[in-house]
Formats: structure tokens, sequence, C-alpha cells
């Protein structure tokens, strides 16, 4: 009888296994096969597509063999496309007989094809994978949410945001705290008039940035565009400076100018840039790009300066705390709500987003990679500045200079109206209000 019982037992689970492997290969996801279209911006054709696979199709080729990847060109004759524009050719042939499965292009270009529905939220696949995106840095979702106003229509597995870098001994010397990570723009300019020395050896406090310029736009994109405020009025196409923010704004720059806290690049006794006050030891404090500081840290090993540095997240607005800096995003992809190839690509989005592709890319020094899981601040410097705000929404989109000509005038004539406050020529009030006059003129007139 224990025979007959095990011999029955037997039978029941190797018929139970067999249909296990059975409906296992049943429920088994095929991979992906086939050819899958891609068209990039900047990348495609001619323009360096070589370069183009070695970053996003390279390693997916390598772990799907079955597909192929083409590489489409915007524009097919680059020779002959002075009166192109590609935004609308890549327009075009998304929903033409051989349409892209994927597109590549960058954060201004997105509003406009998501207005003309050329391309899939991305929202109901990410659901349905339960593909993880909690491990994407915050400058990156949150910049496509705002994008998609509220929706993720695209992903980008790398970006570059810009921080505060600082000389240590310089707040040392001047028994001055460092920066924090939480600080606003006036505890920021507070601490940099105190740091700054008019004497012969001259210490500069601040600079919005690292090239010779503390312009009206490292001024605009930097500082002004941290609060959220906008140059012009989208639905009534009005500009809107002439108000008690603007005139802080401006106030306060021309306060720091007059001390001579910024370098002052129009002194024909002032021939550095900031990148060489800085590592001179005469620049306390300066915005810069994530590939900025990979560039610094090399000449400094390079030349063996023993400079002390730390690195805080950019200052920001008290009304508006957790926003500041730019942010550019490499490898922005979307898929073509047009193409004939929607699952295949959104395999492709969710591979090049995800953690295998971060830890093969992760050592590149011009760009973080989206995964914050590997991110490494080899020089145990704070590398999470880089991505502790909310990118800030330019007070001129590129997609809004493009649909109105006339704003480039407008932005010209408050390159002018700046310019002559910091030079002494007007006060902050009448330049504002003159802008204000003068780019309505032309905004009406369009």
């Amino acid at each position: 009888m224990d025979i007959i019982k095990k011999v029955l037992i037997a039978s029941s689970t190797f018929l139970c296994t067999i249909l296990i492997i059975s409906c296992s290969k049943d429920n088994v996801t095929k991979p992906p096969s086939g050819e899958l279209k891609i068209m990039d911006l900047y990348y495609g054709g001619a323009r360096g597509e070589e370069y183009f696979r070695s970053q996003y199709t390279d390693f997916y080729e390598y772990t799907y063999p079955s597909v192929k990847v083409r590489v489409l060109p915007v524009i097919d004759n680059p020779n002959n496309n002075n009166q192109l524009d590609p935004i609308q050719v890549m327009k075009d042939k998304m929903s033409g007989p051989n349409p892209p499965d994927i597109v590549m292009t960058n954060y201004d270009q997105l509003p406009s094809l998501i207005a003309d529905n050329l391309i899939v939220p991305l929202d109901s696949l990410i659901k349905k994978d339960n593909y993880d995106i909690s491990g994407i840095a915050l400058p990156v979702v949150e910049t496509m949410k705002k994008m998609g106003e509220g929706k993720i229509y695209a992903l980008a597995p790398q970006f570059s945001t810009n921080a505060l870098i600082y000389n240590k001994k310089i707040f040392d010397d001047a028994k001055v705290s460092y920066p924090t990570d939480d600080q606003t723009w006036d505890e920021i300019f507070v601490k940099a008039m105190h740091l700054t020395k008019n004497t012969d050896s001259k210490i500069y406090g601040f600079s919005f940035s690292l090239n010779k310029s503390n312009s009206f736009y490292s001024t605009l994109n930097s500082y002004i565009a941290s609060s959220g405020i906008q140059m012009v009025d989208t639905s009534s196409k009005e500009l809107l400076v002439n108000n008690k923010f603007w005139e802080n704004c401006w106030d306060k720059i021309q306060e720091l100018n007059s001390n001579k806290t910024f370098p002052n690049y129009d002194d024909k006794n002032e021939n550095e840039d900031a990148k060489s006050l800085f590592l001179k030891g005469k620049l306390a404090m300066s915005i810069l790009q994530y590939n900025e500081l990979q560039e610094l840290i090399k000449e400094m090993k390079a030349t063996k300066s023993g400079l002390d540095w730390g690195i805080a997240a950019l200052p920001a607005h008290p009304e508006n705390p957790n926003t500041g800096g730019t942010i550019n995003l490499k490898g922005l992809m979307a898929i073509n709500s047009k193409g004939n190839n929607i699952e295949s690509a959104w395999n492709y989005l969710k591979l090049i987003n995800g953690n295998e592709w971060a830890g093969v890319k992760s050592r590149e020094a011009s760009f973080l990679v989206s995964r914050t899981s590997f991110i490494k601040g080899a020089d145990n410097y704070n590398v999470k500045a880089f991505y502790k705000l909310i990118p800030s929404t330019k007070p001129l989109e590129e997609s809004m200079l493009r649909s109105n000509i006339n704003l480039l005038h407008v932005q010209d004539i408050g390159i002018t109206k700046f310019n002559e406050v910091l030079q002494g020529k007007k006060i902050v009030k009448e330049a504002l209000s003159e802008w204000q006059e003068e780019g309505n003129l032309i905004l009406r007139n369009n």
C-alpha cells in the first residue's frame, strides 16, 4: 500500500511540474525582436551616428541581439538644410510613411510635441510594468512632470545641473560660516559682501558663472528664475517686469556690483575669468555646472593646488524654497505615438533609463546618471547638492522665443537697461519702467 501511495505521489508531482513548466512557457514575455527606429535631433545621420550608437544603442543591441536599431537622420541632406526647421521636419517624419519609434530631443521641444499629440504619455506604461521611477533624480522627474503638466512624456538617462562651489580658506580667514544646502539668496549675498576685499589682495565674494559672465542672462536664469517669476504673460503677451519683485532683484544686483562683489569683466585690469580667479584663491563662491566641476577637479589635481573647497546646493527664494538652478537633460527620449512599435520602444526606454545602463555609464565625467544610487562623489564632496532642488523654469523658454521672434528684441532691450543700471546711468525703477513700455510696444505690433 505504501508503495502505491509513493507511486501516486511521484506521478502527481511529475504532472504538476510539467503543468508549471508549460504554464511558465506560455507566460514568459518574449524578448523584443525586429527593427527599432530612433530619430535624434542632434546626433542622427552624418552628425555623429557612431557616437550616438556608443551612447544609446550598443548596450541595447548587446542585451537584445535580435533587435536591429536604425538611427534615422532628421535632415536627409545636411548640406541643403539652410531653410529647413529641424523641429518641423522631425514632426512631419513622425507622422509620415516611415515613422520613427523613438525620438530624442531636448526638453524645450517637449511642450510642442505634447500639444500635437505626437508622443505617448508614459504613466500608464510605468504603472502597468511597475517600472520604478523612485530612484530617478528629483530634478529629472520633476522637470518631466512640469513639461507634461503633471504627466511624464519622456525620460532621460543623464543630466547636468548647477550648484555652488566655495573656497573654504576664504571663509575661514573671514570667520564666515560655509554655505549650506538650505540657504536663501539674501543669506548668500550677505556672506558674499562680508567676504569681498577691495584691497591690493583683491577677493571677490561671488560670481554667477565660472566664465566671464555676470551678465543679464546669468542673473536672469540663476537668480530671478528660481522665484518662478515669468518675464512675459504668455496669454496676453505682455511684459511683466515693472513690479516690486524685479525692482528688488535689480536693486540687490546693483548693490553687489557697486560693492565690487562680482568680478567686473568690463574693467580692463580684470582679464581673468572666474575659473582662474577661483583657482588662485581670489573668488569665494561661484555657480558652476556639474561638468565644470569635473574639469576644475582635474586642473586642481594636475597643478597640485591644494585648494580646500566645498559644494552646496544653490540658494533659493524663501517663497519658493525647493526650486533653483537649471538643468540639461542628455538623451531625452520619447515614444512616437504614430510609430508602429510602441511596446518595443517602451522596452528600450526602460532599459536605457534603468539600473543596468546607469551602472555602465556612471563613471562618465560630464553628466550625472539619472539613477541616484549610481551617482558617486569620487572626491568626497557634497554631490547631492546637484540634485537637491527642482530646476527653475526659465523666464523665457526657447520654445516661446521660437514662436515669437520679437521676444528676442524685447530681451535685448532688457540687456541694455540692465547694463545702464550697472553703469549708473539709470536708476532701477526707471530702467524697468522703460523696458516694460518699450517691450510691450514691440509685442503689440507683432
